[in-house]
């Protein structure tokens, strides 16, 4: 029996976080700041001698924040593959009502994720790293003792990785939107960090392929070496 990582290479070391994922943790940082600002709701210390409407103003904040949060769980869904009748039923309204609404605000997404999409520069950390660190924390600190212990890297745990051949796929999107934004000339550092990421890529490919082949991964990783010097040339 062919086991899926026979099929499908593991996720390289600093392999971007797959659709879904980013969408899942763009819905964990929202949820968390409702519920850090829910939190501070709570009627608690001295009374008070009067509201003078803040409560009504964080309420509304609240009521906004809760709607993004909405609008991410639609994300997430659809990234899952959920189709647009079953979130029209899970939200009760006529599902192409639904899918006009949030198609546009996706589509919108799909493209601030790609353009956001290009590697960092070596040793750096990358904002999605930093949130996904925080959240892990956050959620450690907040275990109640009747919650499931689920180590100490609880979100870093739950969230999937892109594995070779779909992070070449996502690689080749983003060379593309570059171009697009700077009408067809990449900017040589950025350009630089893409290829140099799918060099190291081919190259894992290469050594875990069968003979057959090996040979097209090791020519892809070379031309993108050769690409990379020639940016370097150049004083990137």
């Amino acid at each position: 029996m062919t086991e899926a990582s026979d099929v499908w290479p593991e996720p390289v070391e600093g392999a971007p976080f797959t659709v879904r994922a980013t969408a899942e943790l763009a819905f964990g940082a929202a949820v968390r700041e409702i519920s850090d600002l829910a939190r501070t709701l709570v009627p608690a210390g001295p009374v008070r001698a009067a509201y003078a409407a803040t409560l009504v103003a964080d309420a509304r904040h609240l009521h906004s924040l809760a709607a993004r949060a909405l609008a991410l769980a639609v994300a997430v869904e659809r990234a899952d593959g959920t189709p647009w009748p079953d979130i029209a039923e899970a939200t009760g309204e006529d599902p192409d009502e639904v899918r006009a609404r949030w198609e546009p605000l996706l589509e919108r997404w799909d493209a601030a994720r790609e353009q956001a999409a290009v590697p960092p520069a070596a040793g750096t950390p990358s904002q999605a790293d930093g949130t996904v660190a925080d959240l892990d924390a956050w959620v450690v600190r907040h275990r109640e003792p009747e919650d499931i212990d689920s180590g100490d890297t609880p979100v870093t745990d739950a969230l999937d990785r892109m594995d070779p051949h779909h992070e070449l796929l996502h690689l080749a999107a983003v060379r593309r939107r570059l171009a697009d934004l700077h009408e067809g000339s990449s900017p040589p550092a950025e350009l630089l960090a893409l290829v140099e990421r799918e060099a190291l890529l081919e190259e894992h490919l290469a050594a875990a392929a069968d003979p057959g082949d090996r040979a097209d991964h090791e020519q892809a990783a070379t031309k993108a070496r050769t690409v990379a010097a020639h940016l370097r040339t150049r004083g990137v």
